[in-house]
C-alpha cells in the first residue's frame, strides 16, 4: 500500500505544483506585467468568463512547473532502480515532457473550468467553493492523462483523496503564511 501511495503522490505532484505555480509567479517582480487575462475580459450573460486571476503568466508558470517537476521525477527514477519498481510500465514508458504538459494543462484547465462555473453561481474570485476548489485540479489531470498513462480505479480514488487532503493542507499553510486570505 505504501508503494501505491508513493506512486500516486509522485504521479500527481506535477499537477499539484502546476496548480500552485501561478500564485508564486504573480509575486515575481519581473513577471508582474505579464498578466494578460486568459479570457481577454470576455463576459457571458453579464459575468466574466474566468476572472482576473486566470492569466497567461499563471498558465505558463503552471505548465512549465509541471514539465520541470515531471522531468525531475523521471531523472530520479532513472537513477534509482528500487524506486522504479513501484511505477507501472505505462508510466515509465511515457515521455516526461508530454506527461508533464498533460498533467499541468489538466490542472490549469480543471481550475479554469471550475472558475467558469464559480462565476456563474456568483462566487467571487478568491472565495472558497467547497468541495470544487479541492478537486478541480485533480479531475483535470485525470481526464488529460487517462488515455496516455491509465491508472487502476483504486489509484484514481486514492489520487482524489490524496489531492483533496493535500489541497486543504496547502491552502491552510498559505493562510498561515499570509499568501492566502482564506483558510478554506
Amino acid at each position: 500500500m505504501l508503494n501505491t501511495l508513493l506512486f500516486v503522490f509522485l504521479f500527481f505532484l506535477p499537477a499539484g505544483i502546476a496548480n500552485m505555480a501561478p500564485v508564486f509567479a504573480a509575486r515575481i517582480p519581473g513577471l508582474r506585467q505579464w498578466n494578460a487575462r486568459i479570457d481577454g475580459g470576455a463576459t457571458w450573460r453579464g459575468k466574466r468568463l474566468l476572472g482576473d486571476n486566470k492569466t497567461t503568466r499563471g498558465f505558463a508558470a503552471g505548465l512549465l512547473a509541471a514539465i520541470i517537476t515531471t522531468a525531475i521525477i523521471f531523472a530520479v527514477i532513472s537513477h534509482s532502480g528500487s524506486l522504479a519498481s513501484i511505477f507501472p510500465q505505462s508510466y515509465l514508458n511515457a515521455n516526461p515532457i508530454l506527461l508533464g504538459a498533460l498533467l499541468g494543462i489538466g490542472a490549469l484547465v480543471g481550475d479554469s473550468v471550475k472558475s467558469f462555473f464559480k462565476r456563474r453561481v456568483g462566487i467571487a474570485s478568491g472565495k472558497s467553493w467547497f468541495p470544487f476548489d479541492q478537486i478541480d485540479y485533480i479531475i483535470g489531470p485525470i481526464i488529460f492523462t487517462v488515455f496516455y498513462v491509465p491508472l487502476k480505479p483504486t489509484q484514481y480514488l486514492l489520487l482524489i483523496g490524496l489531492g483533496f487532503v493535500l489541497h486543504i493542507t496547502s491552502v491552510y499553510i498559505g493562510y498561515l503564511t499570509k499568501i492566502r486570505e482564506q483558510a478554506i
